[in-house]
């Protein structure tokens, strides 16, 4: 399985809203192989995250790493966005060597649908909300940059 590039502001690609999956293509030897491939390149380059935006796919896909483990979320949608909200400090994989803090909801209901197409979701708090949100900002054409309160000069957080 190769690894994807990923495209890096101001690439333009990363600002297109991102077209939803058709649910009886979820399962095709060409998305199952997007998502082995996605996986592949988060984790190759230390992410928690990463959106088919971020790697020129113009589909609403996001994985993400749910208790160390990769999640692929076709579709994905968040709601019943908590009023109470934190600070994060992020970074982005195609926003290198920035660093800032956004203000997040603390917690939100997703769903969305699985590698298999059946459908997933459940409530979320704390980072694994936080990287949610990132992710889903990605595939409406929105960075961590443009949400930023104030800029780090350092930090560990590769979102």
């Amino acid at each position: 399985m190769p690894r994807l590039e990923v495209i890096k502001n101001p690439n333009p690609h990363l600002r297109r809203i991102a077209t939803p999956v058709a649910l009886d293509s979820i399962t095709s030897k060409t998305n199952q192989k997007l998502v082995d491939d996605m996986i592949l390149t988060m984790k190759k380059e230390n992410g928690v995250g990463l959106a088919a935006v971020q790697v020129d796919v113009n589909q609403r896909l996001i994985v993400v790493l749910d208790d160390d483990e990769p999640l692929a979320i076709f579709n994905p949608e968040l709601s019943n966005l908590s009023f109470a909200k934190v600070m994060s400090d992020e970074g982005c994989l195609s926003v290198p060597k920035v660093w800032g803090y956004v203000k997040r909801h603390r917690s939100l209901t997703w769903k969305g649908f699985d590698r298999e197409g059946k459908a997933i979701g459940g409530r979320a708090a704390g980072f694994f909300a936080i990287v949610l949100q990132h992710e889903v900002d990605h595939l409406n054409g929105i960075l961590f940059i443009d949400k930023v309160e104030s800029y780090l000069e350092t930090s560990n957080s590769q979102i």
